[in-house]
């Protein structure tokens, strides 16, 4: 759902050298402006908290109705606003609807994606030289979009939308994206971030609010951001309704190198996740549940069997990445590589009841055990 309207992302950053490398690959992208909140200039007189003066500073500037998200580094420093923290940027941008995600100058290990516990309503951005500033644009493209569908889900069913009130999150957000199939799975992915889920749970029946919000435009913006945030840090990261190219390859027990090739995965473009909220044609994903009724529909079990019955030519099976003799199956979140039943755990207790495919392998899950939760 394209606009016209250049979108906004603001961004809290205390060195220079960090902005500028963000400022040119956002340039890149002509529809998206990026603002650096100056840190230099004293936060306003008036009273109240950090996280107030905040809002108001960013509520008065002269962008603040184009904003559509912000992103802040975590460990911020500045004279001016002595003890600014990305604590304070996520409360201001909660009182203004507005998504915020973080990152880190120093870069994660790739073991560090499985240490982190959802559940602070925070997008984790990863800092690099290439694709930063494609991903910062794909997100503030994704919230423009998410709320968009909402709205119009909304007006479909009048200003105070009953029907709407009485979905799970689940299915709330497969009626958002169209897809109403998936929304029991993906209520056995809503126990992950609490913050958000509870957000989406405050509009509905079961809220403990006497009387539910009304569906009034600062209601919009809080289901966007909680959707939004749901949606990319949990559904899209962890495999279960959606899985990324690795993931799907070795669910369909096909070679991750032969399921890169343009008539391999011709075969299964139907199921993938495009033309809705933070798709991405350079972090592709694929539905699950279209990926299974296009090997039902054929009489197959796998994608390999699919591939060899349409006259594909030398098709690989998927191999564990621990023992190549055996087939894969799962994926190791924290290599992001095939992996057998076998050769791994899934006994993570953040990991969501739903993303069943999410594994680790059982050297990572051994080592890291004490810091897991296993």
């Amino acid at each position: 759902m394209p606009t016209s309207t250049k979108h906004v992302v603001l961004l809290f950053e205390d060195t220079d050298a960090v902005a500028i490398g963000l400022k040119k690959q956002i340039a890149l992208h002509p529809d998206i402006d990026l603002r650096q909140f100056d840190l230099n200039v004293s936060p306003p007189d008036a009273a109240g908290t950090y996280e107030d003066k905040l809002t108001e500073a960013i509520r008065s500037s002269d962008y603040a109705k184009d904003l559509v998200l912000i992103v802040t580094d975590h460990d911020l420093s500045s004279k001016k606003w002595n003890g600014l923290s990305q604590a304070a940027v996520s409360s201001a941008a909660r009182k203004l609807g507005l998504p915020v995600a973080g990152y880190r100058k120093k870069l994660p290990m790739p073991t560090d994606v499985i240490q982190r516990i959802p559940g602070n309503g925070l997008i984790e951005l990863v800092k690099g030289d290439k694709g930063w500033g494609d991903e910062v644009a794909r997100l503030a493209r994704g919230f423009v979009d998410l709320e968009q569908r909402i709205s119009m889900l909304a007006a479909s069913m009048g200003s105070r939308p009953s029907q709407m009130r009485s979905m799970s999150p689940g299915a709330l957000l497969a009626s958002v994206l169209e897809v109403p199939e998936v929304a029991a799975h993906l209520d056995s992915l809503a126990c992950g971030d609490q913050t958000v889920i509870a957000e989406i749970l405050n509009f509905s029946p079961a809220s403990r609010a006497k009387t539910p919000p009304k569906l009034n435009e600062e209601v919009k913006r809080r289901l966007k951001v909680a959707m939004g945030v749901w949606l990319v840090d949990l559904i899209m990261a962890y495999p279960g309704a959606l899985i990324n190219e690795v993931g799907t390859a070795s669910y369909l027990d096909i070679h991750p190198e032969d399921f890169k090739r343009a008539e391999i995965k011709a075969v299964f473009e139907g199921a993938r996740y495009k033309e809705l909220p933070f798709a991405s044609d350079s972090a592709p994903l694929w539905w699950r549940h279209n990926l299974d009724d296009i090997l039902n529909e054929a009489g197959v079990t796998t994608g390999l069997d699919l591939c060899v019955a349409k006259g594909v030519k030398k098709v690989r099976y998927c191999p564990c990445s621990v023992d190549p003799k055996l087939h894969a199956g799962y994926l190791c979140l924290a290599l992001n590589e095939p992996i057998s039943a076998k050769n791994s755990s899934g006994r993570v207790h953040w990991f969501p009841v739903g993303a069943d495919l999410a594994r680790l392998t059982k050297s990572i899950y051994q080592k890291l055990g004490p810091w897991i939760g296993t």
